[in-house]
């Protein structure tokens, strides 16, 4: 078995911009461009998981595993500090040069299924394959293309060898594709409603090792 803490993360960065069209739609005819001191809060969730792995012949071994992730605690909002603004405009509307911004999450906590086989082809020569499901923790009210988690079912697979002392092992991992309809989003400016966002990602990894 084993856990994993709760990880927090703050950034800090430079946010930039253009709100010339804003503008001018509201009838303003002042410059548009302004700078922030930019700064996220954000954290990796805790996850609480136990594994197994079973030889069941000489050659062939089964792996598989559980894990909970608490989605719910790290990833209920995002908040975004924008501080120090320099468009004079801008500050005025807002009434301050600082804007702090929360955007809805609100995911939810997900169990994890994996499974695997690893079969010993020949000597110093290892096959692997593996899936995985997990339901998306995203409420479709808050999907966007920016935070589109979607994906529920993967399939991998992999190829290790021994040349020596050394063992290099190639992988591949496949996000089947997924489809979410979004009817009215919760997003402030409703901007991704009556929308669709579809997903699907290719893996490609290799790592290699040399006791000592």
């Amino acid at each position: 078995m084993r856990y994993r803490t709760k990880t927090e993360i703050e950034s800090k960065g430079d946010a930039t911009g253009d709100a010339g069209a804003q503008f001018r739609s509201l009838g303003i005819g002042a410059d548009g461009g302004f700078h922030y001191d930019a700064e996220v809060e954000t954290a990796l969730p805790r996850s609480l998981a136990t594994d197994f792995s079973w030889q069941t012949s000489a050659r062939l071994r089964v792996l598989g595993g559980i894990e909970w992730i608490n989605w719910s605690d790290s990833f209920d909002q995002l908040t975004v500090k924008l501080s120090d603004g320099t468009n004079r405009t801008i500050n005025s509307l807002a009434g301050s040069e600082d804007v702090i911004d929360y955007v809805p999450l609100d995911w939810e906590d997900r169990f994890v299924y994996r499974l695997g086989i690893e079969y010993e082809a020949r000597e110093n020569l290892w096959l692997r394959a593996g899936y995985s499901f997990g339901k998306s923790p995203l409420p479709t009210q808050n999907i966007t293309p920016l935070n589109a988690a979607i994906t529920e079912h993967t399939l991998s697979a992999g190829l290790g060898f021994a040349i020596g002392r050394a063992a290099i092992d190639l992988s591949y991992q496949y996000d089947l594709p997924s489809s979410v309809d979004v009817g009215r989003s919760h997003i402030l400016d409703r901007e991704y409603s009556n929308s669709t966002t579809e997903i699907q990602a290719h893996w490609f990894g290799v790592s290699a090792s040399v006791p000592f």
